[in-house]
């Protein structure tokens, strides 16, 4: 099993392992490193050391010198329900089925490093599935990784259907086996998602809802990004991306290696002083449906007759068929790229032509 680095003791996080029939203690249960005085061993010496003696579980996780640990896991299938505290680093995998940790509502989880579903390690099966099924609380992993399908045959799932998550450095989502990230809800906030990684792994994204925050998204090998609902807020996917029902929203640049093609849903952009979103699209640009939206900086009108490059195309001519575009506003294909020009409406023209009147009577 891979294990952490060493932590002082006394962070404690309740827990309970459900299994048909009721709860169950013991055997099903794996705690890793729960040596004595910092070993990262148990202690062969010390039978209270020792994760498959029942008396060692009590009803909640391992305590004192137990926790100085680095990391625990159910070896068999089961549920983790983690409370409030911290782990240093969590491992979640069945040998034989599924092994799930649940975050619920209220729950404040904190990890060094997340592996789930962590497959065949030297011939030995070091449990090939596992899940996490967030339905609330926050999770943070603060200095390893998030790990979905770690080591050959992994299978590793991550449910976010609300709640907060938020991951450092580079995200697997397949590390050497399988990983499934399914968002229908909540907030996760990255800095690199990899969708597979090594030769022989695959990762899965499915955003249907909420908001996926990332610096960068980068497909590897079997990988596959699913965009049907929520939000979209990164600055770079490393392939083309296809909207079909969720909100992207762009930043100053956002970059998109390969094409860009909406169905359906929107295409949000920021338009500030002297500033605006732009969509920087190595490929071509096809949007046949969906909405363009547009949000103004505060404090920032635009003047009548302005225009915005808010896509960079870099492929074959643009196809632009918006099903609505935001008031007052229109698109055009220029070239590769795509213009948008504020023309508003003359209701809208006559009320900006009132308030420069009364504002050169203020002057006067």
């Amino acid at each position: 099993m891979i294990r952490g680095k060493n932590m002082a003791w006394g962070v404690l996080v309740s827990a309970v392992l459900l299994a048909a029939g009721g709860a169950v203690m013991g055997d099903t249960w794996g705690w890793q490193g729960a040596g004595t005085a910092g070993n990262m061993a148990t202690d062969p010496t010390d039978p209270t050391t020792q994760w498959n003696i029942a008396s060692n579980w009590g009803g909640t996780l391992p305590e004192g010198k137990h926790m100085d640990t680095a990391a625990i896991y159910p070896t068999n299938a089961g549920h983790i329900y983690a409370a409030t505290g911290n782990f240093f680093s969590v491992q979640v995998g069945g040998t034989s089925t599924e092994a799930a940790l649940y975050v619920t509502d209220g729950v404040d989880f904190t990890s060094s490093m997340l592996l789930v579903g962590l497959g065949i390690f030297n011939s030995n099966d070091a449990g090939k599935f596992g899940r996490v099924i967030q339905t609330g609380g926050t999770v943070n992993i603060g200095v390893n990784p998030l790990e979905l399908g770690f080591w050959p045959e992994g299978q590793g799932t991550y449910e976010l259907r609300d709640g907060s998550l938020t991951t450092v450095g580079t995200n697997y989502c397949g590390r050497q086996g399988s990983g499934y990230f399914i968002q229908t809800g909540g907030v996760y906030t990255a800095e690199t998602v990899m969708l597979g990684c090594l030769s022989g792994s695959s990762g899965t994204y499915e955003l249907k809802g909420g908001r996926l925050v990332a610096e960068k998204i980068v497909m590897q090998e079997n990988a596959t990004f699913s965009f049907t609902g929520g939000k979209l807020d990164i600055e770079m996917i490393s392939s083309g991306l296809t909207n079909s029902g969720g909100a992207l929203v762009a930043r100053r640049e956002t970059y998109i290696q390969g094409d860009y093609i909406q169905t359906k849903g929107a295409l949000e952009i920021t338009l500030g002083e002297g500033t605006h979103d732009i969509l920087d699209v190595l490929g071509s640009v096809n949007i046949t449906g969906g909405n363009l939206d547009v949000v103004l900086d505060a404090g920032y009108a635009p003047m009548p007759g302005d225009t915005f490059t808010i896509i960079s195309g870099g492929g074959s001519p643009v196809n632009l068929e918006f099903e609505t575009i935001a008031d007052g506003y229109r698109v055009y294909a220029d070239g590769n790229d795509v213009v948008l020009q504020f023309v508003p409406e003359p209701a809208t023209l006559s009320l900006l032509a009132l308030g420069g009147l009364l504002a050169m009577r203020r002057r006067r």
